[in-house]
């Protein structure tokens, strides 16, 4: 199964973002479909394949809640940003480099995976294991709760 991508883009290869990616996010940062969500902490390039762990930790442990109703969970991201790797043992020089895979840019504050289910203790207990899986610093969140210090 191929991971995440976009399927068609305008250019190949983007220059390196600079300046704001330290920021806080401005979108994002409210729960819109779930009870429960996972608020980042950190600024950071998340992957393709991060975003794809965190996929089947969810999927994986949410199939005994399911039993066929709607989607129990929201994942926020989608990585649309190349990243080039050159070669070992090639010099400097010769051109940029193929791409290699896709990343998302995560900003702090923002909300990345969002859970519709009822009970409290597990959306805590599931989320924790997909922050585990994203490699950041993060936070859970609940509805209605007011969340300012973040």
């Amino acid at each position: 199964m191929p991971l995440l991508q976009p399927k068609r883009t305008k250019y190949r290869k983007q220059m390196r973002r600079r300046g704001n990616f330290r920021r806080s996010s401005s979108k994002g940062t409210e729960l819109k479909n779930g009870n429960f969500g996972l608020r980042v902490l950190d600024s950071k390039l998340v992957t393709a394949n991060a975003i794809e762990a965190v996929r089947l930790v969810l999927s994986r442990s949410l199939t005994q809640q399911s039993k066929g109703r709607k989607k129990l969970f929201h994942i926020k991201l989608f990585p649309d940003f190349p990243y080039t790797k050159k070669p070992l043992c090639s010099g400097m020089g010769s051109g940029k480099a193929d791409v290699v895979g896709y990343r998302a840019v995560v900003k702090r504050g923002r909300i990345v995976v969002e859970l519709n289910i009822e009970d409290k203790d597990l959306a805590k207990k599931i989320l924790r294991s997909a922050s585990y899986k994203l490699g950041m610093k993060s936070k859970f969140v609940t509805k209605g709760a007011p969340d300012t210090n973040w």
